[in-house]
């Protein structure tokens, strides 16, 4: 509207992209375009550009997408959307496998929105990956919310760490002159996937700034103790904040996290898509499951079950509970929703090479099942307190609140 092109309606998502890319076009009243894949699993350029037109407000996408592979066209697709007049967002739900090894931005993005999900020890289904904060290019600057800290004459400088995994052990925010900044460990410093709260962290401030910090401090003495400060010993403190400040658990494993690894943050990302790309040429190479994209992944890749279910009807969903017997959380099934029998599996930096071959193993271990005991496999799992649930039904009727149990449905009825 701000230059008088308002016929701008509709969102380009690739197929790829995570699922509440065009869920949150949609919520903002967007008309949602989904763009094939190409053969080799990254955006079909020519299926792109057709997409491309006067009514394209942006294009929203996943690098690397879901399908764990970096957009090696990226600076063909960006160019394209620029082109045409559009903007272009990327979803950073995986930026654990490009901290310090490439920078949105300077790419050509015009927006993105840091995810702690994954990145920053926030586990993998840890509670509130949702949270994080949202940096723009200098294009969208006049039109972020108000009110910003500004930086002028006389005034403080305040710096936002939602890309600190860009600069660990590079660029110190303090002596580079900041007065103030927010440590968001969303996805950084171990914070896992959906980990509980990822858009808090500690806010660090300099010399100017310490009189008016919260009371109370924990204070450090000249003979190594430390103590609670008294009430009333700072006057210019601006008092307590409320109780409530977030998941510290999260925050206290950041910390240690950040301390442990120190000036190696950056071998996160390194170690993370190592590991990924072992695990599938360990997959791949054993040959009972398909491996749809051969080149390089970044942080997770996809496999499939499908030639297993043709052979012997055992589906990726029996293959997943199977592994629960082997004293393995299943990955991510039936997602990405363009592989048939999909599994996207993430296992991160910090597992060893002995549990990597140990689930290799079991995956071989249960495709040799499948063929032999089908059966086996397909009621998995068997060593678990809780057997396969009726998810159907646990979806159309979900019990939302605890209520205590009757008549026949109690243990020893009468």
């Amino acid at each position: 509207e701000a230059r008088g092109d308002s016929q701008r309606s509709e969102v380009l998502v690739p197929d790829s992209a995570h699922g509440t890319n065009p869920a949150t076009a949609s919520m903002a009243g967007f008309r949602t375009i989904n763009v094939p894949s190409a053969a080799d699993g990254g955006v079909d350029l020519e299926e792109f550009r057709k997409a491309l037109g006067p009514r394209t407000a942006a294009v929203m996408i996943t690098n690397p997408s879901t399908l764990g592979l970096f957009e090696s066209r990226i600076g063909e697709l960006l160019a394209a959307v620029h082109e045409a007049g559009a903007l272009a967002y990327m979803d950073g739900a995986n930026l654990n496998a490009i901290l310090g090894r490439f920078k949105p931005g300077e790419a050509g993005f015009d927006v993105m929105h840091i995810n702690v999900h994954k990145t920053f020890s926030t586990p993998h289904g840890g509670g509130g990956p949702g949270a994080g904060p949202v940096g723009v290019g200098e294009a969208l600057l006049p039109f972020l919310p108000s009110p910003r800290t500004v930086h002028e004459a006389g005034a403080l400088a305040y710096m936002d760490g939602a890309n600190l995994n860009a600069i660990l052990g590079r660029f110190k925010p303090g002596e580079a002159g900041f007065d103030v900044m927010h440590i968001n460990v969303h996805k950084t410093f171990s914070t896992p996937h959906g980990g509980g709260g990822p858009g808090a962290g500690p806010v660090g401030v300099g010399e100017a700034l310490l009189p008016f910090l919260p009371s109370p401090r924990i204070l450090h003495e000249a003979d190594g103790t430390y103590r609670r400060e008294r009430p009333g010993e700072r006057p210019t403190s601006i008092g307590r904040l409320r109780s409530f400040v977030g998941n510290t658990g999260v925050l206290v494993r950041a910390f240690a996290y950040i301390r442990a690894h120190g000036t190696a943050l950056g071998e996160v990302t390194d170690d993370a898509v190592l590991a990924a790309n072992y695990l599938k040429h360990r997959l791949g190479e054993e040959g009972s499951y398909d491996i749809p994209f051969e080149r390089a992944c970044k942080h997770e890749f996809v496999a499939s079950s499908s030639t297993l279910k043709k052979a012997t009807g055992v589906r990726t969903l029996d293959v997943a509970k199977r592994l629960i017997d082997f004293g393995f959380h299943p990955p991510t099934i039936y997602f990405p929703h363009t592989v048939d029998e999909a599994m996207l599996i993430e296992p991160t930096e910090t597992e060893s090479l002995e549990t990597l071959d140990a689930f290799a193993d079991a995956m071989a271990a249960i495709a040799a099942e499948a063929r032999a005991t089908p059966e086996v496999v397909t009621t998995a799992p068997h060593t678990a307190p809780v057997r396969r649930l009726d998810e159907a039904t646990a979806a159309r009727n979900p019990d939302l609140r605890w209520r205590p149990m009757t008549g026949r449905q109690m243990p020893c009825p009468d």
